[in-house]
């Protein structure tokens, strides 16, 4: 069988570019060994982790991390048949060869109002995200004020509903006005354009938050975080998802020291990775779908059309260019 992938073609250097990453062919044997199975790429996700994991997960020649919504084409393992909906940690290929090991979440009872590709967003890593975050996490209440950094992304977007859902206050920012706008649509009591704010970040946080933050869903990390910090309330709460404002950086980021608001404030701050929440993935999938039925979740997503387009639409999406999950659509 004939496929195709992308591989690391070199290190980037700072903020990735298309010379970074090339197209190579693979030849995929088709006959399988028991609990194996072929699959088709139905759409890739492109997300931050994987620049932040560059040089650790992956390394020029091999193939780029991430996961893929496919179909199931050929099988020998009796749970994972042909015309199965999964999502796959198989990096950027078109298709291939897989096993039990590989298969992140069976996706075939999706709502019919939610395209296939919402598998790798609302029901795929970012949503479950979004979801550990904010329910195992931070714990959010109803009557608290929650900001999301990123507001308008993959897991912001997400976070947002959730929180509305809980009768939460939930403040924001984001990187350009058709952002802030998307955010208000979505269901946002007030966000700002933090690219308009940055010799006055206090007054804008203060602005959207009078009351002071309850919770804050960390997504860029750097200075912008430390700032928010000062505006928590006593016993307030901090996810913290990631830190893509330093994720193309060659030197080291820094930051204003936190410790003091820590200290004074008696904040809780805990980092998390989903894979540490495998045992809740059921729990949050049902949840959204719930949501979703019910008409309180909607998917949003910035589709890339092409395979060999997912380099642009991963490089795309680190400029802060998708409103919404980035995917591409093969």
């Amino acid at each position: 069988m004939k496929c195709k992938k992308i591989i690391l073609k070199q290190m980037y250097n700072g903020f990735p570019k298309k010379s970074d990453f090339e197209i190579v062919d693979e030849d995929v044997a088709e006959d399988l060994q028991n609990g194996e199975f072929l699959y088709e790429s139905l759409a890739i996700s492109v997300d931050p982790y994987i620049r932040a994991y560059a040089g650790a997960a992956y390394k020029p020649g091999d193939t780029v991390i991430g996961t893929a919504l496919v179909r199931v084409t050929k099988s020998k393992n009796e749970q994972f048949q042909k015309g199965k909906l999964l999502v796959l940690h198989c990096g950027w290929r078109n298709g291939g060869k897989a096993k039990e090991s590989d298969v992140l979440f069976v996706r075939d009872d999706m709502p019919a109002s939610v395209p296939e590709s919402a598998g790798l967003g609302l029901y795929g890593i970012a949503g479950l995200t979004a979801w550990v975050g904010w329910i195992l996490v931070c714990k959010i209440k109803e009557g608290e004020t929650i900001f999301i950094s990123g507001a308008a992304g993959a897991v912001g977007n997400v976070a947002a509903q959730i929180g509305k859902i809980k009768g939460c206050t939930v403040v924001g920012s984001c990187g350009t006005d058709e952002k802030v706008k998307f955010c208000k649509n979505i269901g946002y009591d007030a966000v700002f354009n933090y690219k308009k704010e940055s010799e006055s970040l206090d007054a804008a946080i203060k602005r959207v938050a009078p009351k002071g933050i309850d919770c804050y869903f960390d997504n860029v990390g750097g200075s912008f975080s430390s700032t928010i910090l000062r505006h928590m309330n006593a016993g307030g709460r901090v996810g913290v998802c990631g830190s893509i404002s330093a994720y193309n950086e060659t030197t080291p980021v820094l930051a204003p020291i936190v410790q003091f608001p820590i200290v004074t404030s008696e904040l809780m701050l805990k980092g998390f990775l989903l894979r540490s929440y495998v045992s809740n993935y059921k729990e949050a999938y049902e949840d959204l779908k719930k949501w979703t039925i019910e008409g309180k979740m909607k998917c949003h997503e910035k589709v890339t059309k092409g395979f060999e387009n997912v380099p642009d639409a991963f490089i795309d999406m680190l400029r802060g260019g998708n409103v919404g999950k980035a995917v591409v659509r093969l």
